[in-house]
């Protein structure tokens, strides 16, 4: 691994590194009442470093909101010819399920839902979150129908999909809550996901068609 990739390397896991402090004093004390000087000190940080990683600190409790829109973008270019969004969004929701269940007891999903009941500039940054991360699919979406990027289809399904995946979250994140294993809790939510992609698998199912011959787009996972 060369210099360059030796820096990068670090970059990451020193960002990491604060999201992962910044995680444990929200949960332990509260959103409202850790600030950012006191993350940055326990991370053992300068105050800057922080503000290098997050601008804001909302940023460090969603910390992997534009890795998600990455991960939308990767997930609807590559997926298998004559594979429907639909499809592929169910393929990765059982995957989701099939690693929770992995987890050891005692895992925890996070604290980005708590917290954003507790907190009206979170509730804000949480919808934020989401307008861009449905901004980011219909635009992928809509180039596959080939229709313009304020394509109002393609933003309503990019939307529709997007919450299909949230609800089955919050459903693992409610069987947690209620102290049963990663195991059990991803049993549990498996037939709400089956609910959800059956019923839009209806209406979705054979959104967006891809056009015959038509290539992967460019940077296919």
């Amino acid at each position: 691994m060369g210099v360059t990739g030796l820096r990068e390397r670090k970059k990451l896991q020193t960002r990491q590194h604060i999201a992962d402090v910044a995680a444990r004093l929200f949960a332990e004390h509260g959103y409202e009442d850790v600030t950012v000087d006191q993350v940055a000190t326990a991370a053992n940080v300068a105050k800057k470093t922080v503000f290098n990683y997050f601008p804001t600190k909302e940023d460090l409790v969603f910390d992997r909101a534009q890795q998600r829109e990455v991960d939308i973008v990767a997930l609807v270019r590559g997926r298998p010819a004559g594979t429907s969004v639909l499809a592929a969004f169910r393929t990765q929701c059982a995957g989701m399920l099939a690693w929770i269940a992995a987890q050891e007891p005692g895992f925890q999903l996070g604290t980005a839902v708590e917290l954003a009941r507790t907190s009206q500039a979170l509730r804000r940054k949480a919808l934020e979150i989401q307008e861009n991360q449905a901004r980011v699919l219909a635009a992928e979406l809509a180039a596959e129908t080939g229709q313009p990027e304020s394509d109002p289809l393609a933003l309503t399904v990019a939307w529709t999909l997007l919450a299909g995946n949230r609800s089955v979250f919050r459903e693992v994140h409610r069987h947690l809550a209620d102290g049963v294993s990663p195991a059990e809790a991803a049993r549990r939510a498996r037939p709400a996901a089956d609910r959800v992609f059956d019923q839009l698998e209806h209406g979705l199912g054979d959104y967006p068609p891809r056009r015959p011959g038509r290539p992967a787009r460019p940077g296919a996972a």
